[in-house]
């Protein structure tokens, strides 16, 4: 066995150039050899902290690329554009133009979520060696199957020649689903080890670095979003129109589930230059977000209770409806700010066939968002194991938070900036809000858990926040 450590050209889309500096890496205690592999270098040693020395010396050049001045400002600016061009209609009810300026005031917002990596507990890692003519690939993805019949496709070989041994994974949370929304090497980590392997013929193991990985992920989109409305009489909305940038503008995510006459949710899209891929609850944690603020601002505007306008615009039947009700209860709601400088937030969405309310219990400390108490009430139907929903949920509820909080990854020059924990970081548990959760059952379809805990926590943090006096409209909170 030997050890594979990796770095690539730090631009997306480009291959590497050059090595300037080969010889004295080739020449340092136990290094096999140094692989150019279009977009990534690798280093192989006989153990994995040669390895990765070796790659934390090369010095290396990407090649010239018309994404090397990419920046998240360029990115944002590009989305705010396309927003004001040709849109494409998503859902429409009503007619939108029909009740627009009705001599109500426009309520208007503006929402912004950025690049997200996964930041999964075990970085990308695979190992391959030949074995009476066939290929075996060890790791731990989603999609064995898919990786199988990639794998064969990148050595070139049949696929009943390959064999993959499926491990558990370390967390992934969309990362190892193996396939992203915009590359065309869509498991580079096996590609990687496969192709070392094909030509050394020796067993490799590669493990990407925890900056790689941060690096060089398939990020959950950045995301501009501009909402306006107008109230009527009653504080209820006439119309409800949204645009938001990217595909997942047309998901069923991005439609408001509230009873509006007139609503028209739109979206623009064009090829990223970021890779894009599947996040933990996918376009739910986006739409979430923009949608349940905008619906809070609407609240606010109408100066009445937002559960309560929640409610008004529901059905009484509703599974919303009766989530809502239930979390209501469950945290023994209040709205306004408590003696201790504490506010209440809710939020509401189903996604993965599961109705989640939620409703956050926040304080200012030292002007930065501290999250007290979170209480979840779900419906999914049938419950089969309330022990592993309720962990999920709890799970999906702290990485969500993490996100609201902290997460970012900002582009410069046709990168990513950031590259480990101290600049990408994680909730700790002395930060760690006390969750309740509370399943109901019902004859609704089953539904799921792995992701559900995710969406809804931002714009409860969010909305809470607003109650005291500072309503963010862009992530992450911190």
């Amino acid at each position: 066995m030997r050890y594979a450590a990796i770095v690539h050209s730090g631009v997306f889309g480009a291959d590497v150039a050059s090595i300037d500096n080969i010889d004295e890496i080739t020449a340092m205690r136990g290094v096999v050899a140094v692989e150019k592999m279009g977009p990534s270098v690798a280093v192989i040693a006989d153990n994995p902290w040669r390895a990765e020395k070796a790659v934390k010396a090369l010095k290396i050049k990407a090649v010239s690329h018309e994404n090397s001045r990419l920046d998240s400002a360029s990115i944002e600016a590009f989305q705010r554009q396309s927003l004001q061009g040709e849109l494409s209609e998503a859902h429409i009810i009503g007619d939108v133009k029909s009740v627009l300026n009705n001599g109500s005031d426009t309520i208007e917002a503006e929402f912004w979520v950025p690049y997200l990596a996964h930041a999964a507990m075990e970085p990308m890692n695979a190992s391959a060696w030949m074995e009476n003519n066939k290929l075996h690939v060890a790791a731990g993805v989603q999609n064995p199957l898919f990786a199988r019949v990639h794998a064969a496709k990148v050595a070139d070989m049949d696929v009943e020649d390959v064999v993959f041994h499926a491990h558990s994974m370390g967390g992934s949370f969309g990362r190892r689903v193996g396939m992203s929304m915009s590359e065309d090497r869509p498991i580079m980590w096996i590609d990687e080890v496969v192709t070392l392997v094909k030509k050394h013929k020796f067993p490799i193991k590669l493990t990407w670095s925890r900056e790689a990985d941060t690096r060089q992920d398939v990020y959950r989109p950045a995301v501009l979003a501009k909402f306006s409305a107008q109230l009527d009489k009653a504080g209820k909305p006439s119309y409800w129109q949204s645009a938001s940038y990217g595909s997942e503008g047309g998901a069923p995510a991005a439609k408001p589930p509230y009873n509006i006459d007139n609503v028209q949710v739109q979206y623009a899209n064009h090829p990223s230059p970021v890779p894009i891929g599947f996040w933990r609850s996918v376009e739910n944690s986006q739409h979430a977000f923009f949608n349940e603020s905008f619906i809070d601002i609407l609240a606010e505007k109408a100066q009445t209770d937002p559960i309560e306008y929640r409610l008004s615009l529901l059905n009484k039947n509703d599974d919303h409806a009766k989530c809502l009700k239930e979390v209501a209860k469950l945290s023994n709601w209040k709205y306004g700010v408590s003696n201790e400088g504490k506010a209440m937030g809710v939020a509401v969405q189903k996604s993965f066939g599961t109705m989640v309310a939620m409703v956050a219990e926040v304080s200012l400390q030292n002007n930065k968002a501290r999250v007290h108490r979170v209480w979840v009430v779900t419906d999914s139907g049938v419950v089969v194991n309330p022990d592993s929903a309720i962990a999920q949920v709890e799970g999906g509820v702290i990485f969500g938070l993490t996100a609201a909080l902290y997460g970012r990854c900002d582009i410069e020059n046709g990168g990513v900036k950031q590259s480990n924990f101290h600049d990408y970081p994680i909730i700790k548990m002395a930060e760690a809000p006390l969750v309740k959760v509370k399943l109901l059952e019902s004859d609704n379809e089953t539904g799921g858990f792995g992701e559900v805990g995710v969406p809804t926590i931002a714009p409860a943090v969010a909305n809470a926040l607003a109650v005291l006096g500072k309503r963010p409209t862009r992530l992450p909170i911190g």
